[in-house]
């Protein structure tokens, strides 16, 4: 124990002596314990890894930062969902867990493998249905077989029934699908419903408890001065509300006009929850940046004129976050559309219909970068270039019955298409 204790404390003796005048020495190397073990899992970044640092902030932020920081949730947790959160479970047996998540944990556990949007920690779903629509989810999943239904309960009493993939079902196709006749489904649905049950009364308490956080971390917000607060970080990493992160961000950084560093799970945050902030982020990283390009595809002119060279890289080290053909976008410069049509040839049209920004040299290769697509797609005998009134969507790959459908359903000239043969039609 005295080698472990001079290994981990020696570099830090003099920062342990310094709080050791604040609070209890055995406190004080408990906590530096915790702390170096959130730097060797890269749980802190910037200043907040410099035990030095921490030495002038005082004993008071420093534990009170690793206290919150401790509680959050690793990274590798988050995105293995290992974490069963809060839930009720309305019934068990060899074959069917039934259960009600009471938390975005819960969800994410249980829903697992599932489309379910509340399953998704880089979304607000749950957030949403659960606490701001006071809609109850009840999770069916088969033991044996690993199936998975859900149930949505808004307060009025009407219910929603999706499969695994978050295809809407009727409750008699859920009845057909699960072998759960449908008058006990919704026994389990009016149960929900009854406010004077037990787990309506603990649904309904979780609710609260979740706006009472975001009540007084709003106060917080509201006292604050412009420094980062942990507390308040670990608050808005859990329940991920919009307005609370823009008040936050816009605190910390004078109302948007000074960018301030942020660790990984602030940064994951913004770029997730109010991408539209992205630019206060000082020290964004390629993560951060990748996840904006992959999902926010119109913010990628924006993020190309703050980090233009970040953004290249990103996109070379790993062409698959590049969004699909005919998202919006904004008028990229010449190398970048260069990026996106040898990862994908149709953004040669995409640049030309949407932005109307394709690069005079690319322009020339036009008929080149279609010929290749074709080439490498077989099947596809046409690409939509113009949807007209119709159900098709720009780019939409038409293989030739699709195409014949499609004119027999709108007309001939409802729609155009690019052929094979590079023909407008």
């Amino acid at each position: 124990m005295r080698f472990i204790e001079f290994g981990l404390f020696e570099g830090y003796k003099e920062v342990t002596q310094k709080f050791a005048q604040e609070a209890d020495l055995a406190q004080v190397k408990d906590m530096i314990i915790v702390y170096r073990d959130l730097v060797d899992r890269n749980q802190v970044q910037g200043d907040e890894r410099n035990i030095d640092w921490w030495g002038k902030q005082g004993w008071a932020n420093f534990e009170r930062f690793v206290s919150n920081k401790s509680k959050q949730k690793s990274k590798t947790q988050q995105k293995k969902n290992k974490d069963p959160g809060k839930s009720y479970t309305l019934a068990e047996s060899n074959e069917w867990l039934i259960v009600v998540p009471l938390d975005k944990d819960a969800s994410c556990f249980h829903g697992r493998g599932t489309d379910w949007c509340t399953t998704k920690r880089q979304h607000d779903y749950f957030e949403e249905y659960f606490r701001d629509s006071n809609v109850t989810l009840i999770y069916f999943l088969q033991k044996k077989t690993g199936a998975k239904w859900a149930c949505a309960v808004h307060m009025s009493g009407h219910e929603e029934w999706f499969d695994i993939n978050d295809n809407a079902i009727t409750n008699g196709e859920f009845s057909r699908q699960t072998g759960i006749p449908i008058d006990v489904a919704m026994k389990y649905v009016s149960t929900v419903s009854d406010q004077t049950s037990k787990v309506a009364k603990k649904a309904n308490k979780a609710r609260r408890s979740m706006k009472t956080d975001l009540e007084i971390v709003q106060d917080m917000i509201n006292n604050m001065d412009e420094e980062r607060d942990p507390e308040i970080e670990a608050v808005l990493i859990k329940h991920r509300h919009p307005d609370l992160i823009e008040d936050y961000i816009r605190a910390i950084t004078d109302n948007g006009d000074a960018p301030v560093d942020l660790d990984q799970e602030m940064q994951t945050l913004v770029a997730t929850v109010v991408p539209q902030m992205f630019a206060v982020i000082n020290n964004m990283t390629m993560e951060t940046i990748g996840y904006i390009i992959s999902n926010h595809s119109s913010l990628i002119d924006d993020l190309v004129y703050h980090n233009r060279d970040m953004v290249i890289q990103a996109i070379t080290d790993n062409p698959e976050i590049i969004p699909e053909p005919g998202d919006t976008i904004g008028r990229l410069d010449k190398h970048l559309q260069k990026l996106f049509i040898e990862h994908d040839p149709l953004w040669v049209m995409g640049f030309h219909t949407m932005t109307g920004g394709l690069d005079p040299e690319l322009a020339a290769q036009r008929d080149i970068a279609l010929g290749a697509f074709f080439d490498a797609n077989p099947d596809v005998y046409a690409v939509v270039t113009e949807p007209g009134l119709t159900g098709l969507r720009y780019l939409e790959h038409m293989t030739a019955r699709h195409y014949k459908d499609a004119s027999d359903m709108y007309g001939h000239d409802a729609f155009e298409v690019i052929d094979r043969k590079l023909n407008i039609i």
